[in-house]
């Protein structure tokens, strides 16, 4: 194949990369506003932006992204008598505090289940925090798209150390089909907490331009001096 060839053969398969990982969204969800809402200056373990403040579960919330731009993507929660609620007996202040001082919470013995859906397809990093009051700190377990095994993440939900992975917030890394579904089931010690989600694209779209053009330029560089080579 020739020079010239390569290099378009190269560039329309990182081109087409890009826009499949990049076409995923960047979602920011804070539960209850009691506590307040994080600015958008405030990444806590993600990305910084524009925080959905969600203040009624009893209807499917449609979302904004991180620049505020409304999307198709939703929101449900179940079970239907799931609430909302608060606490002050955190030593989190500010955006954190925002974020971890108010929480949707299901009865006791209950799981909660967010689900959304017309999410744009690709790769996601989902955040998700589960932490209560600190009077009695309690453990908790979180799963996505009802897959038990390794897919579960023990959090112990304390946040004597601010924000700390598998003590306030589990991760997973799930990929989000044609269907636009994800689903992510907190099951609390007694009660089950849930203090906000995020949803991050892997890798970030500026990312995925950068290594993009990155290797672009590193097979140019390549072919080009494998052709003064020969």
């Amino acid at each position: 194949m020739h020079f010239r060839a390569w290099v378009v053969a190269l560039g329309v398969l990182c081109a087409v990369g890009i826009a499949d990982v990049g076409s995923a969204q960047t979602i920011n969800i804070d539960f209850g506003d009691d506590a307040g809402t994080p600015s958008s200056t405030y990444a806590a373990a993600g990305v910084a932006g524009e925080w959905n403040s969600i203040n009624d579960v009893s209807l499917p919330a449609v979302l904004t992204d991180v620049a505020g731009n409304l999307t198709a993507a939703t929101m449900t929660v179940s079970p239907v008598d799931a609430f909302l609620d608060a606490t002050n007996d955190q030593s989190t202040m500010g955006d954190e505090g925002a974020l971890l001082r108010d929480f949707l919470r299901a009865g006791t013995g209950d799981m909660l289940t967010i689900s959304f859906a017309n999410l744009l397809p690709g790769e996601y990093r989902v955040l998700t925090y589960a932490v209560g009051p600190q009077t009695s700190p309690s453990m908790s377990w979180v799963w996505t798209n009802g897959m038990l095994g390794d897919n579960v993440v023990d959090l112990f939900g304390t946040t004597s150390n601010g924000l700390e992975m598998e003590m306030t917030h589990a991760e997973h890394f799930v990929t989000v089909d044609a269907s636009g579904g994800l689903s992510v089931t907190i099951k609390g010690e007694g009660t089950s907490f849930v203090n906000g989600i995020q949803l991050i694209p892997v890798p970030l779209p500026g990312m995925v331009s950068m290594i993009g053009l990155a290797g672009v330029g590193a097979g140019c560089f390549g072919l080009r001096n494998g052709r003064r080579r020969t």
